[in-house]
């Protein structure tokens, strides 16, 4: 199963470019809406925390550089709340981001995490400070425990911006997403902090899907044998062959790393007292054909129980 996850720290581009439409709306308008839906999707009791820059000083402004500010702390998610305080925003100036990030991630480290923390950050752009860098600021949410780091990139219109929204996720252990209109970003949002159970299927030797569902479902009934798990947690795919002991239970664990890549399956089996019914015919560890009365495999040496 996924892990829990009880607290999301967002941070928000309210830099000047969001004022840019797509399809009659400004950027901030539909990343304001998107951000409203996704908290109705939260569990109730999810803490929650909102960091916003660009949103105070034009880019001309003295100080412009430095616009980013805390505007919501650590808090249980009142979403009425919530939606107010996006509505009393507005986009004005640049795109602080490298000074948001070390800011985040003391943010992040001051509340005591038992659970995991998702940083999201939502831009339409890259940096706008000149000498700074927050792929390297980026590196700091590497190093956290429990703390997930994702972008998503709204409506980028420049490869060298994609570049470096890349980049700062590759340097957190993160993922990058580009997001290109409002439904999609909503979308997005949602999966992010509110993902669907990994899906998973069995086929076997011959390519014919034996069992299919998510790991919601709990148990299911194989019978012994090689099949190949393919299992999908929403980002990349893992396909492995497991053999399904005879005579027992097979427990089948996985884990997701902060990139929500997965890690390798582990097996484990609950064995039932042996009989000439449950005996395998094949060898548990590399498949090779038993004889019916073998006490070891000829072809790697295992142990038949």
């Amino acid at each position: 199963r996924p892990d829990v996850r009880n607290r999301v720290y967002l941070i928000l581009d309210a830099s000047g470019s969001m004022r840019d439409q797509v399809k009659g709306r400004t950027k901030f308008d539909v990343a304001r809406q998107a951000l409203g839906d996704m908290v109705k999707a939260l569990p109730k009791g999810t803490e929650v925390a909102l960091r916003v820059y660009g949103h105070r000083l034009l880019a001309i402004e003295k100080g412009a550089a430095e616009d980013t500010e805390l505007v919501s702390g650590w808090t249980t998610l009142d979403v009425s709340a919530f939606q107010k305080t996006l509505q009393e925003l507005s986009p004005k100036g640049k795109t602080p981001l490298t000074l948001s990030l070390k800011q985040a991630a003391g943010d992040v480290t001051s509340r005591r995490n038992d659970g995991q923390t998702l940083v999201v950050l939502l831009t339409d752009g890259g940096e706008s400070t000149r000498g700074a860098d927050p792929v390297e600021a980026a590196k700091a949410f590497a190093e956290k425990e429990r703390v997930r780091f994702f972008v998503l990139g709204f409506d980028i219109n420049r490869e060298d911006w994609t570049r470096q929204l890349q980049d700062m996720a590759a340097a957190a252990d993160g993922v990058y997403r580009p997001v290109g209109d409002a439904t999609l970003l909503t979308r997005e949002l949602i999966s992010v902090v509110n993902p669907p159970a990994p899906a998973f299927s069995f086929t076997g030797d011959d390519g014919e899907l034996m069992e299919s569902g998510t790991f919601e479902d709990g148990e299911f009934s194989l019978k012994p044998g090689k099949y190949t798990l393919t299992l999908d947690p929403g980002a990349d795919e893992l396909t492995q062959t497991v053999w399904i002991r005879p005579g027992g239970t097979t427990r089948i664990q996985y884990t997701i790393n902060p990139a929500r890549r997965p890690l390798p399956v582990e097996t484990s089996g609950e064995e039932q007292p042996e009989s000439d019914a449950s005996r395998p015919s094949f060898c548990t560890q590399c498949g090779n054909k038993l004889k019916p009365d073998a006490k070891f495999c000829t072809s790697c040496g295992e142990s038949v129980r």
